[in-house]
C-alpha cells in the first residue's frame, strides 16, 4: 500500500508571495532575470516531477537566505526545519559548484546538474 503525500497548496502559495517580497527588485547580475523567475522555474520543473510540497517549498526558497541574508531560522519557524534544512544543503552545493568552477572543473556532473 502506498502512502498519499499530504498536500497543501495555500502553504506552496504563502512561500510564492514569501519569495516574491523577498526577491522583490532583486536580479542576477549575469542574466538580468529576477530572482523570482527562477523560483518558479524550479517550483515548475519540482510539480512535474509530482514533488510533494515540502520539496516544492524549498525550492521555491533555496536562493533567499544567499540571496536575501534571509536567515534560515526564519525559514524554519514559517515552513518547518524540512524546508530550511533543503535551503541549507542547496546552499553547500552551489558553493561547491563555485569552488570546482575556480578549480577549472566546471564541465563536471555537479555543475552541470545545478
Amino acid at each position: 500500500m502506498t502512502q498519499e503525500k499530504k498536500t497543501n497548496p495555500a502553504k506552496v502559495h504563502d512561500a510564492i508571495i514569501y519569495a516574491s517580497v523577498k526577491y522583490h527588485g532583486l536580479s542576477s547580475p549575469a542574466t538580468g532575470i529576477e530572482y523570482i523567475c527562477h523560483a518558479l522555474e524550479v517550483m515548475s520543473v519540482l510539480t512535474e516531477m509530482k514533488a510533494d510540497d515540502e520539496l516544492k517549498i524549498a525550492g521555491i526558497l533555496q536562493g533567499v537566505p544567499d540571496i536575501t541574508g534571509t536567515p534560515l531560522f526564519e525559514i524554519a519557524q514559517r515552513y518547518g526545519n524540512g524546508v530550511a534544512h533543503m535551503c541549507k544543503h542547496v546552499q553547500f552545493i552551489l558553493e561547491g559548484k563555485a569552488r570546482a568552477c575556480q578549480h577549472g572543473l566546471c564541465g563536471s556532473l555537479l555543475w552541470w546538474l545545478l
